[in-house]
């Protein structure tokens, strides 16, 4: 049984804001994609069925993820998940071009990290808002309930928390190019 809100939508200060936006172009991205691969005897490799489509950057700025955490310890608090969350990743700037997408997923994995943390929180932190498609959905109704999800579009500097065993997707990009600021909040085995 969960306890609580299912998630959250918050802003970021528009000051802090403008300069967190100012550092992601500046980001080297790789592509990112998950999915099932074939590799050929030529070592030549191939998706076959392809899970995310995008881009990825790393945020490691202590001043942003201290923002970031201190908002998730709010989020925490208001919608009463009461969690034990003491460590934030590095942040995740995604960049999906016309077509990208990431299929429905959960955020928490099967096994506590090296660290004995496991993900507790997640976030999204829309970037921009000049594009079409990429709607984020987040599962949060039951098996009964048509659809089981609601879908968010948000202005640029919103953030939507949410517990990381939730199934959430991005719907593919039909025109522009979708940004996003991910986060994951951890904190030790539950009990």
């Amino acid at each position: 049984m969960r306890y609580g809100e299912p998630y959250i939508i918050m802003k970021v200060p528009p000051i802090t804001w403008s300069n967190i936006v100012k550092r992601l172009d500046s980001l080297p991205l790789k592509i990112a994609k998950l999915g099932k691969k074939a590799v050929y005897n030529d070592g030549s490799e191939k998706f076959l069925k392809t899970s995310r489509d995008s881009r990825v950057g790393w945020i490691h700025d202590e001043d942003v993820l201290n923002l970031f955490f201190d908002m998730a310890d709010q989020a925490n608090r208001d919608c009463k998940w009461n969690l034990n969350i003491d460590f934030l990743e590095a942040m995740q700037y995604t960049v999906y071009d016309h077509g990208g997408f990431y299929d429905w997923h959960v955020d928490q994995h099967e096994e506590p990290n090296a660290e004995n943390q496991v993900r507790k929180i997640s976030c999204t932190c829309w970037v921009n808002d000049d594009y079409e498609g990429g709607e984020f959905d987040l599962e949060i109704y039951n098996p009964k309930t048509e659809p089981r999800y609601e879908t968010f579009t948000a202005k640029p500097g919103h953030v939507i928390f949410f517990l990381s065993d939730t199934f959430h997707r991005v719907r593919p990009i039909t025109s522009g190019v979708r940004k996003s600021l991910v986060g994951w909040f951890s904190g030790p085995p539950y009990v």
